[in-house]
């Protein structure tokens, strides 16, 4: 990939442009009901790197197989969720024997809040340390295999207990240089935290989901039209120069909105076609911040 510097004096290489990678979750309803149908119309649209959040109407065996057959290439698969009572070694288990079949090498979890809420938060705080020790304690037992493990963070993740994020608990573990983190514009934004706070976290940022609602929850397009909360967002992750995995996730709020599964395929079609100009805006941002210091 060329690499290109903002700015003469500017910190750091940044991608030209990078791959935008397709999150399945984001066409799920289509995933549902017509599988061979999707794949298709995403390898016709230019899409080469999928990220798989189950396996819908086939075997892991299959899915794999129908993904190659449209030189799709897995990035990462999402994983069961991470509870407390669940085996570390059941996690190994689930990745090593599903993993290799895609050709992947990275599993992504994420504890959901039923998991972690309570109204007293120094308990929430001390069961979000359970949950940060067994997230790690899998990121070591999966680096042993060979495999990393991107932990996805949702706004649970960004509560404050003694002036800090919780999420920063987990940073304090000390997890394996195979660990890192796949964020979500969208939860960021929703936690409000300030873009700049990306900046200085010692864990890597290995993924990120643009995921772009408005307030209604409903999926906007991001194509460089307008510079909004999902784009704040990414310049200071850009800054960060990881080597990160950039995905488009439409996800709307199905709850509120069960209709706008209908256009998810014209979403991402828009939104792949508006990718360039999305960086270029991006870059263009970076130039003149540089410039003006």
């Amino acid at each position: 990939m060329t690499n290109i510097s903002p700015a003469s004096n500017g910190p750091a290489p940044y991608p030209a442009l990078p791959e935008l990678k397709v999150a399945l979750w984001s066409i799920r309803n289509f995933m549902d009901d017509e599988p061979n149908e999707t794949l298709n119309f995403l390898r016709d649209i230019g899409v080469r790197t999928v990220e798989v959040a189950g396996f819908y109407l086939w075997s892991p065996t299959k899915f794999a197989s129908e993904l190659k057959k449209r030189e799709l290439q897995t990035c990462s698969i999402h994983g069961p969720i991470v509870r407390r009572d669940r085996p570390v070694q059941a996690y190994v288990d689930w990745a090593t024997s599903r993993l290799q079949r895609f050709g992947a090498r990275k599993l992504c979890l994420e504890m959901m809040p039923k998991e972690l809420y309570s109204d007293d938060i120094e308990k929430t705080a001390a069961i979000y340390d359970d949950m940060a020790r067994t997230i790690v304690n899998i990121a070591n037992a999966l680096a042993a295999e060979g495999i990393r493990l991107d932990y996805h963070c949702y706004e649970h993740d960004f509560l404050h207990y003694q002036s800090k994020y919780l999420l920063e608990r987990l940073f304090a573990l000390k997890p394996p240089a195979t660990f890192g983190l796949q964020l979500d514009t969208y939860w960021f934004a929703t936690a409000k935290v300030p873009p700049e706070d990306v900046s200085n976290w010692p864990v890597k940022v290995n993924s990120i989901h643009l995921n772009k609602r408005n307030t209604r929850g409903e999926c906007c397009v991001i194509d460089g039209s307008d510079f909004g909360t999902c784009e704040a967002y990414m310049l200071p992750l850009m800054r960060r120069c990881d080597e990160i995995d950039w995905f488009l996730e439409n996800d709307p709020d199905n709850d509120a909105h069960p209709e706008m599964g209908s256009n998810s395929k014209n979403l991402v079609e828009q939104c792949l076609d508006g990718w360039p100009k999305v960086w270029a805006t991006l870059l263009q941002t970076e130039n003149k911040t540089v410039a003006g210091k």
